[in-house]
């Protein structure tokens, strides 16, 4: 694949363009790609995350299914990420290793990683509020420990815990999310990301949390509604959408949207923004 753009004003290489070779397989799974991405290239829809780099991404994955009762099959894996610019100088690595990641027969998962990986940062960032990683080369390793519960059992959901060195600091990354589904019309899932980091450009720690509620009333009317709460932002955001199905060839969707923000002068929350939105649709066929 290769794409060119030549904009008025573009300069430099406008060229974009890589490959893809794959392997895929239930035991034996390997993949290796490449991609170009020109310090001129600009294209006129979408965007690029990162210009002027060279990038590999090589893997492959092991995934025997052994003839143990309470084991169904294991994933061992291995990725590597390699960033360079034009010039040849890397810019990030990464080597993502899973030497434990088994299926259980009961539904239920297991995982380990151990990620080492590095940044050539070259222009400073701010990674929270108040904290900013400068210039430099930062090397760390990052771990994992990971598990979910089958879908199948009416509580259900992953826990998910990241550690290790972080930019010469640490950074504790917790994830929790579980699924209560009492009756088959009616689910509820709760989300939670906390993230507590010791760096010696600063400290941070963030905590994001979301509920979401599911009510299908039937199988043409459903009930979704989704909160979140952020303590970085102090800020509560609410989604909340009706959808019925009232002919084979119409639908209707009924939309509530509103944004919160803490006010520390009146101490509570003072609204940003609300919306509702009304949507109906119906397919006319002649």
């Amino acid at each position: 694949m290769e794409l060119y753009n030549e904009r008025e004003g573009s300069t430099g290489d406008q060229s974009a363009y890589g490959f893809k070779l794959d392997y895929p397989n239930d035991i034996w799974d390997a993949s290796i790609t490449y991609v170009h991405v020109g310090d001129g290239f600009n294209p006129a829809l979408g965007f690029v995350p990162r210009k002027g780099i060279n990038k590999w991404v090589v893997g492959t994955t092991w995934a025997p299914r052994p003839e143990w009762g309470w084991l169904r099959q294991m994933r061992n894996q291995l990725f590597g990420t390699y960033i360079t610019d034009l010039a040849g100088q890397w810019q990030t690595y990464r080597v993502f290793t899973a030497p434990i990641n088994w299926r259980l027969e009961s539904g239920e998962r297991i995982e380990f990683n151990v990620i080492p990986q590095g940044e050539r940062i070259i222009e400073p960032f701010e990674i929270s509020d108040g904290v900013t990683i400068p210039v430099g080369t930062y090397e760390f390793v990052r771990y994992r420990l990971e598990g979910d519960i089958a879908a199948k059992r009416k509580l259900n959901g992953r826990l998910s815990w990241r550690f290790g060195s972080f930019y010469q600091g640490n950074l504790n990354e917790y994830q929790l999310r579980i699924n209560w589904i009492p009756a088959s019309i009616l689910s509820f899932e709760f989300a939670g990301t906390r993230n507590v980091a010791s760096l010696p450009f600063g400290d941070f720690d963030q905590t994001l949390l979301g509920l979401r509620v599911r009510f299908n009333a039937t199988p043409d009317l459903q009930l979704n509604s989704f909160v979140q709460y952020d303590t970085d932002s102090e800020s509560i955001g609410i989604n909340s959408r009706i959808h019925w199905i009232f002919d084979p060839q119409g639908e209707f969707f009924l939309v509530f949207n509103n944004s919160s923000v803490y006010d520390d002068i009146n101490n509570r929350f003072q609204r940003q923004t609300s919306q509702l939105i009304l949507k109906l649709r119906y397919n006319f066929r002649f």
